[in-house]
This record gives structure tokens, C-alpha cells and sequence, in this order.
């Protein structure tokens, strides 16, 4: 089944296929042998670069098989087999798999140990293909020789090495017995020192889990922070002149309160006399003056209970717009409690905009220029809408963001980012569309970049929305359950974003950018904004 050469298993003039879903094994064997390895992620590419490596019956190819295959590949791995085993001169190398798959192939653990193989095998392949007469293959077989002997006088100080761990083993378990006197008797409460050690490494981990995101929300949160400050401090100051103003209203209540009082006395006091003058049978007239005084006296009141209305309403009003103010001043001190309780969840938030138009990119597998591209579709479609525009990009940290997302600030929660950052991204997690309202008041357009790695879609426009899904292959979208136009490397992709021989080859970048620019504008176009 397998045909190495004189020149090695991996021989430099011969292609080296790759079965496997993960780019960080294709870049560590690229590192390893110094040389590229082509990708096999799917039968059809498997076909099309059959057809290059075969001669008749005979495959003069070297491959890798790893233990994680990408799925087009393991459902159809027995009929890859079969059609593999037609064929001869086949140099497969298996690694991690539980069973070998194909006779005669080389069998390794771990993708380290494939690499040492490959270059050794490389440097024995350079020294058979010297002719037999040069000196040169003769001093390295003699070298060989040599390398040889140092390998068993390495193997014989590991045998010793052995030996001297065995003679050593009364000494640990010396050491072991002191470990647990001094855990039995100098220890007692080890088990509440060790609820108190797994409480704090708990508490240690979620404080690790929080600092990379922290870190980088530091230099946004400084900003926000003098905001803030000086929101809390005019509310500091309108909070004083209520208060002030509060006092001030009370006393005039409790000032207008004992006028009344007294009017309530005079009312009293006037009626009384009154009675006594109808009583004594005084004069009309005295009588009539009397009367009109009360009168008077009665209006009075009345205008002071009306004025002292007035004012409870006025003051209700003005506790009720108090009580507001220390509520926001309270809100503005938790700071950013919602984002200290963000995790990494499947659970997230969602939410359905009222009047701002949607676009909405779903990253299923990253494809050539797509970052850029998209930065340039939101600046075109932001030129031809009325009021702000952002663009929302949705992602969990992988440790490559700095990278990939330099300069771009990091918010928990929607209602914290300010009109002016037209570009952000939002944490993904259970609240991140709390205060979404606020946010999306004056928003005309809001482009999402949603590289979740799911089948969810989670913001919704009552307005107008526009889904794009990001996939290799087109059919995918409807194999993962996905929605949207297909944004990929297929003829009915809604964009151009295949490798472009115009764009890899300029070597000025404002030439490449233009390129890029104009494969934009008609994209836009097809989004007919």
C-alpha cells in the first residue's frame, strides 16, 4: 500500500496531504518541515488533487491522517478508503488514530513525534541520494556511527537513571511519612484549610476569567469614567438644590400652616362676636361690619388653602424628581456590575429593533478579505443613511483579538456605548441588549458581525433587515440550518471575496484597497440600500 522512496517518506519534490480541521496542526507540520502542506477538507478537493498526483494506478503523494478528520471527510471516510486502496505508491503517515487504518503505514502518537520522524527521515533521504565515490556521504556515515553510539551511552544514562529513582524510593517514602506527620499532627483542620484553598482558587479563577476581558476595557472605561464623574456630579449639584429647595417649601408650608391657624382663630373669635352682637341686639350696622369682616376673613382662608395645595403638589413633585435623581446617581455608582457577572454562555441575549434597518453577517467560516470588505461595506451603506450608524462586531475572545480587533473598543452591555464609537464590539452574554432602546434611538442602520459559532440570529428589525451568512460552500447554510444569502466561494455568493490575483499582487496598499473598494460598491448595490 505504501511505496517510500529513496528520498524519504516526505520527499521535498513531492506533495504532502494534510486530513485534518484544525489550521493550527497544518502550521506546526509546516513549521516542523519547513515546506507547505496542502489542506484535504473535503472528497472534492480530495478528486481534484487526485488528479494531479496520479500516474495510472499509482499515487505518488505522502499524507497525514490525524484523529480530527473535518466532518465532510468522516462521513465519507470508508469510501475514501476503498478508493484510496485501488491505488499503490501511497507514503501515509497515521497520527493519534486508535487503530491503523492502512497497511503498512507509518503509525505515530502525537503530531510531535510524526515531525522528529519526517526530519530525520528527510536528512537520511539527502544522505542516500549522495553518490556513492563523494566524501562527503562518507564522513556522514561515519557521523552516523558516531550519532549511534552517543544514542545508547543517552539510552545507558537513562537506564541508570531508573536505577538511581529506585534507590531513591526509601528516601521518598521517608519523605512522604514526614509530609504526613506534619499533615496529621502540625495540620489538624486540613480539610477547613482545604475548603478555605478551593473557596479562594474559585474565587482566583473567576478573577483570571475577568482580567482579559477587564484589560481591555480598561482604556474604554477611563473614558466613560470621567463621563460618568461629571454626569454624578451635576446630579450631585441638582440633588443639593432639590434638597435646599425641599426645606425651603417646608418652611413656607409650615409658615402658611400657622397663618391658617391664625385665621382659623380670627374666624372664630369674629363669629363669636358676631353671635354676641345678635345676641345683645347691637345695631345693623355693627352687625353688617362684622359680617363683612368674616367675609373677608373667610376668602383669606380659603386663598391659603388653595396656595398650600399648590404648594404639596409642587413639592410632591419635587420629592418624586429627588428620589429620581438618587436613583440614577445609585445606578451611575454600580458602574459596570452587569459586565463583572458576563460568562461564557450559549444562553444570549437577543432582542428586535423598531426603526433601524439591519444587516446582519453571520461568520460561519472566515473567507479571504472579509474583515476589510465588510469595514468597507458599513462605510458605504452609513453614506445613505439618515441619522447614526454603527457596526456591531460579536465575538468571544480567542486570545487573537488584540490582532484581529486593534483599537476596537469592548462593551458588556449595548446601553453603554456611546454615539460616537461608530465601530465596537459587544461581549456576548445574557443582558449585553439591556438599555437596547436607548441605544437605538436616533440609529438609522446597525451592521452586525456575529462570529458566534451557532445557528442564532440574534438581533431582529420591525424595519428593514438584510441576512448574510459566511460559509465556504452555499449549500452549508441550509446543512447547518442557517439563514440568510450565501456570502462564499461559490458562483451565487452575494459578494466576489475568492483570492484575487489583482489584489495579492499589488504590492502599494492604497491600490489594493481601491480593488477591494469597488467589489464593495457592487455588493452594496445588491443590498440596494
Amino acid at each position: 500500500m505504501t511505496q517510500p522512496t529513496k528520498q524519504g517518506y516526505f520527499p521535498d519534490n513531492k506533495p504532502i496531504w494534510l486530513f485534518t480541521d484544525k489550521l493550527s496542526v497544518k502550521q506546526e507540520i509546516e513549521d516542523g518541515l519547513n515546506r507547505t502542506v496542502q489542506l484535504i477538507r473535503t472528497p472534492t478537493e480530495f478528486v481534484e488533487n487526485l488528479e494531479v498526483v496520479k500516474s495510472g494506478m499509482f499515487a505518488d503523494v505522502s499524507v497525514v491522517i490525524t484523529d480530527s478528520l473535518p466532518t465532510e471527510i468522516q462521513l465519507n471516510f470508508s469510501i475514501l478508503v476503498r478508493s484510496m486502496k485501488t491505488l499503490t505508491g501511497w507514503r501515509i503517515a497515521e497520527v493519534g488514530l486508535e487503530d491503523s487504518v492502512f497497511e503498512g503505514a507509518k503509525t505515530f502518537g502525537t503530531l510531535k513525534e510524526m515531525i522528529r520522524f519526517a526530519q530525520e527521515d528527510r536528512r537520511e533521504g539527502q544522505i542516500r541520494e549522495l553518490s556513492t565515490d563523494d566524501k562527503t556521504k562518507e564522513l556522514i556515515l561515519s557521523l552516523e556511527v558516531d550519532l549511534g553510539s552517543e544514542k545508547k551511552k543517552v539510552k545507558k544514562l537513562e537506564e541508570e537513571k531508573v536505577e538511581l529513582t529506585a534507590r531513591n524510593k526509601e528516601t521518598a517514602l521517608k519523605v512522604k511519612d514526614l509530609e504526613g506527620k506534619i499533615k496529621n499532627e502540625l495540620l489538624p483542620d486540613v480539610q477547613k484549610y482545604r475548603e478555605q484553598y478551593e473557596e479562594v482558587a474559585s474565587k482566583v479563577k473567576s478573577l483570571e476569567r475577568s482580567v482579559t476581558l477587564e484589560k481591555e476595557k480598561a482604556q474604554s472605561y477611563a473614558r466613560e469614567k470621567d463621563m460618568l464623574l461629571g454626569q454624578n456630579k451635576d446630579l450631585e449639584y441638582d440633588k443639593k438644590g432639590l434638597e435646599h429647595l425641599g426645606r425651603e417649601q417646608n418652611e413656607e408650608i409650615k409658615q402658611l400652616k400657622r397663618q391658617i391657624n391664625g385665621l382659623h382663630r380670627d374666624l372664630k373669635k369674629a363669629e363669636e362676636d358676631a353671635l354676641n352682637i345678635a345676641r345683645s341686639r347691637v345695631d345693623a350696622e355693627s352687625h353688617a361690619k362684622l359680617a363683612t369682616e368674616l367675609k373677608k376673613e373667610r376668602e383669606g382662608v380659603r386663598r391659603l388653602e388653595t396656595e398650600l395645595e399648590k404648594l404639596k403638589i409642587e413639592f410632591s413633585s419635587k420629592t418624586y424628581e429627588l428620589q429620581h435623581k438618587n436613583q440614577e446617581i445609585a445606578e451611575l455608582r454600580k458602574g459596570t456590575e452587569v459586565i463583572h457577572s458576563v460568562g461564557m454562555t450559549n444562553i444570549v441575549d437577543n432582542c428586535t429593533l423598531e426603526r433601524t434597518n439591519v444587516v446582519y453577517i453571520k461568520v460561519f467560516n472566515e473567507l479571504p478579505y472579509h474583515r476589510l470588505a465588510i469595514q468597507m461595506l458599513y462605510e458605504q451603506l452609513a453614506e445613505k443613511v439618515d441619522g447614526r450608524s454603527h457596526l456591531m462586531i460579536l465575538k468571544v475572545d480567542e486570545g487573537l483579538d488584540d490582532k484581529y480587533f486593534e483599537g476596537i473598543p469592548i462593551y458588556g452591555n449595548l446601553g453603554d456605548v456611546p454615539p460616537e464609537d461608530g465601530v465596537f464590539r459587544l461581549f456576548p452574554n445574557r443582558a449585553m441588549f439591556t438599555e437596547v432602546d436607548r441605544f437605538a434611538r436616533n440609529v438609522g442602520l446597525l451592521v452586525v458581525v456575529d462570529y458566534m459559532q451557532n445557528d442564532q440570529y440574534v438581533v431582529k428589525s420591525n424595519a428593514r433587515e438584510r441576512y448574510i451568512t459566511m460559509v465556504q460552500r452555499s449549500e452549508y447554510i441550509k446543512k447547518f440550518n442557517l439563514k440568510g444569502a450565501p456570502l462564499s466561494l461559490d458562483a451565487d455568493s452575494v459578494f466576489d471575496i475568492k483570492w484575487d490575483s489583482r489584489i495579492a499582487s499589488s504590492e502599494i496598499q492604497e491600490n489594493r484597497h481601491a480593488i477591494l473598494r469597488m467589489k464593495v460598491a457592487e455588493w452594496v448595490a445588491k443590498i440596494r440600500y
